[in-house]
């Protein structure tokens, strides 16, 4: 399927996600629903299995949080002073600490020595671990190392993010992302305008330069379902079709209310083969790496 060539293109730069504001949200929001989830259910003490791994990796980030340098402290008289001292190429250098910022600064200085010291314990339990053990919990740290900034980014971004950090604007496009990286095929989100009938849209995804998909999630809504129906005219009047430049999913019914949108991955691979993006063999290969066997076997005939 190619793209018609009145389809008007317009590369955009994707914006930077390696960078992210100096605020940002802490470990804990990875767990934060199911903790409070287990809590309401079984009470105060409920709790996921604790882990060094993850532990070690929220100290090491508070850690990470703290202003650099100590806290010194100098008696004249009566009179207690305090000051910051940090290094400056190599260079110890100190910084009077105001009045009215000394109890927070030592509330920050005595938060640090106990991350300090719990880090310590932790780690030197972890050397007890069996090999097994240790190896899993290192492993749960990496993986953390790896996840976070991405859950750090959607936080911020406030928006559905897929591994790479780049937003997709809902858990559906995260779906057909994952769909699309397993088959080994180039999903760009958003990467083009198409201009017709005097609007600009901008549809779900450009498919190896050869087609646009257009996932519609919400036909179950008459107002949504309409603008679709508008949309699909007008890609027809510049000649996208369904089947040759075109692709379209869906995964509720304008019809059942929106019961079925369990259905949604199954009913995104049937039509993607269906509306010839992908071959059906190629992608019974892709299922079979992820699902079992369950074919539909034919009830016995009564003899």
């Amino acid at each position: 399927m190619q793209v018609s060539e009145q389809v008007s293109i317009l590369n955009e730069t994707q914006p930077d996600y390696s960078s992210y504001l100096q605020k940002k949200p802490g470990p804990e929001i990875l767990l934060q629903d199911i903790r409070h989830l287990l809590t309401d259910a079984f009470g105060s003490d409920a709790d996921l299995p604790a882990h060094h791994g993850y532990e070690i990796f929220c100290l090491e980030y508070e850690l990470g949080t703290f202003p650099a340098g100590s806290i010194s402290h100098k008696k004249r008289g009566k009179y207690d002073y305090y000051y910051w001292q940090f290094q400056v190429d190599g260079v110890r250098k100190q910084r009077k600490i105001k009045n009215d910022d000394v109890p927070r600064a030592l509330a920050f200085h005595r938060r640090k020595q106990e991350v300090k010291r719990r880090l310590r314990t932790l780690r030197a339990e972890l050397r007890e671990f069996s090999v097994e053990q240790r190896r899993e919990e290192h492993a749960i740290r990496r993986l953390l190392q790896q996840l976070f900034p991405f859950c750090q980014a959607a936080v911020l971004q406030k928006s559905n993010t897929y591994a790479d950090g780049s937003p997709r604007d809902s858990k559906n496009e995260l779906i057909l992302s994952l769909i699309y990286k397993m088959l080994g095929l180039t999903a760009e989100p958003s990467p083009t305008h198409i201009s017709c009938s005097g609007r600009l849209y901008r549809p779900d995804y450009l498919v190896s330069q050869k087609y646009i998909h257009e996932h519609m999630g919400m036909l179950y809504d008459p107002q949504y379902y309409n603008k679709q129906v508008e949309k699909l005219r007008d890609y027809a009047g510049i000649g996208l079709r369904a089947g040759r430049n075109l692709l379209v999913t869906t995964d509720d019914s304008y019809k059942d209310g929106g019961d079925h949108d369990f259905l949604v991955m199954p009913k995104i691979m049937l039509q993607m083969v269906l509306g010839g993006a992908v071959k059906a063999d190629r992608m019974r290969r892709l299922v079979r790496t992820f699902l079992p066997d369950r074919r539909h076997k034919p009830a016995a005939r009564n003899s």
